[in-house]
């Protein structure tokens, strides 16, 4: 059939512009929290102790896995060709038990979707990120449910523990499970509890768990819930805030596919029936669930979506469904939807600003007019590149924010000497200087406080007082404190007396943590502590290392 063919000639330009987005992706330098996830891995690796020199606000499992591909050789191309092969392996699991079940078309619409939407739809500096590095675990965990074998369902169930355990929000996918695959779930859960006293001894072998444990604990209660301190916070930020960069993030990853789809509505012809519906509101809960507990609005925390949507969009395609309104078939008016749909990203980003302001610091990211003009410049440098007549300084693609460039997992793929002529201003290089006089000043087993963003512990490399990472909701802690419950104030009170309990050599506090506002604390650095040389200012922030008088 004619329509037919029109499909795949669309797929096949959706293949070749996922191939060279894959390309593009590969010889992309990572930025901000990346950098970090590849030293910290290149600390564990090296035989760094979880909890004691490796110090990480989420679950770790993210730095297991980089450690993993490291095995076959420790750069960061590994580390990319490591996690595009872990998404082609997630992917033949999937077409391999999902074939019988969706049909042989359905789930290579799927697989093609997914791999589009995640090296197309996202940006290229951000496939370390968690929620997109650990969905191929998520994707084979509920592959392997679609088999009639009992073993499968209980590797399933592993696989599930390891997905879940990389984000503890990722607990909501068991809804999807509990729904779609019933007669596994016993087997299943089985492989879960399997899977995550793996995890614990994982934890404890390679580090402290309990110290694991401890981080976990206090950047939850912090990092994860003090924004939800009011109503208004609730109902705009987690509630209308989530549902509008939901409808926008699925937009974004899609906006080709519904491209296709609207310029076609007047061809396919097709009932949707409600079962279909309902089945897509039960798929796109879970990752609704998990940024709506975040509620943050970065695109990374959306990243859960990817498999949804493809899963959806594949059913679509293999269906032909059609919205099959009358009004579409007027070619004029299907422009002035799509035109519409672009605008709509116009007002998401106005909205997001009023209730958060870091929004405007991430608004390219946000934007799929971003994607298509990233995908050509990265495209035409990876070319130059390859070819030799381009040199780093002037490859868009690759970043060197917060970036140490004697790292050793970088791969030296060319020299800039004007980027190596600069590096002693860089942020990570300041950093290092700081944390190389903490070291040499104290003892391996001696605590250093430190209260500042970033992640100075995987460079610090020692056991904290406390470890709290997460500026914004201290900030609004106290800011708000007389909305706060008795139990907040009893958390923070407590939080407070540890601060002043504390006698090491060292403190490191930034300007993101508001030292004004705990008076135990100032009074404790004012008459015990000196300013020390290696506090530096990086553009508007500010980092302070008090050492002790003697």
């Amino acid at each position: 059939m004619h329509y037919k063919f029109q499909i795949k000639i669309f797929l096949l330009f959706l293949v070749i512009i996922t191939t060279q987005s894959i390309l593009n992706s590969i010889f992309t330098f990572p930025k901000g929290d990346q950098t970090n996830f590849l030293y910290a891995a290149d600390q564990l690796f090296n035989g760094g102790k979880l909890g004691l020199d490796v110090w990480e606000v989420k679950p770790p499992l993210h730095l297991f896995l980089i450690c993993f591909f490291y095995l076959f050789h420790k750069s960061l191309i590994a580390v990319h060709i490591g996690e595009l092969f872990l998404n082609l392996f997630a992917i033949y699991i999937f077409y391999k038990f999902s074939k019988d079940k969706l049909s042989k078309e359905t789930s290579a619409y799927i697989s093609i979707f997914y791999l589009f939407f995640y090296y197309f739809g996202t940006p290229s500096y951000e496939r370390f990120q968690v929620e997109g590095l650990f969905n191929p675990i998520l994707i084979i965990s509920i592959s392997l449910l679609f088999s009639n074998k009992k073993i499968l369902y209980l590797i399933s169930g592993i696989f599930f523990s390891f997905f879940a355990f990389s984000k503890i929000l990722g607990i909501f996918f068991l809804l999807l499970i509990v729904y779609f695959f019933k007669r596994s779930i016993l087997i299943f859960s089985s492989g879960f509890i399997l899977g995550l006293i793996v995890i614990l001894l994982s934890f404890s072998f390679f580090g402290s768990i309990n110290n694991v444990i401890e981080d976990l604990k206090l950047t939850i209660f912090f990092r994860d819930y003090s924004s939800q301190i009011n109503l208004k916070n609730i109902i705009l930020e987690n509630f209308f805030g989530n549902i509008f960069f939901s409808i926008f993030f699925i937009i974004k990853i899609s906006f080709v596919l519904i491209f296709f789809i609207i310029m076609n509505s007047d061809k396919y012809f097709g009932q949707v029936k409600i079962k279909y519906i309902k089945n897509c509101i039960i798929i796109l809960l879970p990752p609704f669930l998990c940024v709506f507990l975040q509620s943050k609005f970065y695109l990374y925390h959306f990243y859960y979506f990817l498999p949804c949507c493809a899963f959806i969009y594949g059913c679509i395609f293999s269906n032909f469904y059609s919205l099959n309104l009358g009004f579409l078939k007027n070619s004029l008016i299907k422009i002035m939807v799509i035109i519409l749909i672009f605008f709509f990203q116009t007002s998401v980003l106005f909205f997001a600003q009023k209730i958060d302001t870091r929004v405007s610091k991430f608004e390219n990211r946000f934007s799929f007019s971003t994607n298509i003009y990233s995908f050509f410049i990265e495209t035409k440098y990876f070319y130059s590149f390859i070819l030799k007549n381009n040199s780093l300084n002037n490859y868009r693609a690759f970043i060197f924010e917060n970036m140490d460039t004697n790292l050793e997992t970088i791969y030296n793929l060319d020299k800039n000497d004007e980027l190596l002529k600069n590096k002693k201003n860089f942020k990570i290089n300041k950093i290092l200087q700081l944390a190389s006089h903490v070291k040499k000043n104290t003892k391996k087993n001696e605590s250093v406080l430190y209260l500042v963003n970033g992640y100075f512990p995987y460079l610090i490399e020692r056991k904290s007082h406390n470890k709290y990472f997460a500026p914004h909701p201290f900030k609004k802690i106290y800011k708000n404190d007389k909305k706060f419950g008795e139990n907040y104030k009893l958390i923070t009170k407590n939080f407070e007396k540890s601060l002043a309990s504390y006698e090491g050599k060292f403190i490191v506090v930034s300007n993101w943590f508001p030292l004004d506002k705990v008076n135990i604390l100032k009074t404790k650095i004012k008459e015990n502590y000196k300013l020390n040389e290696y506090s530096f200012i990086y553009g508007k922030e500010e980092f302070f290392l008090y050492e002790k008088l003697n």
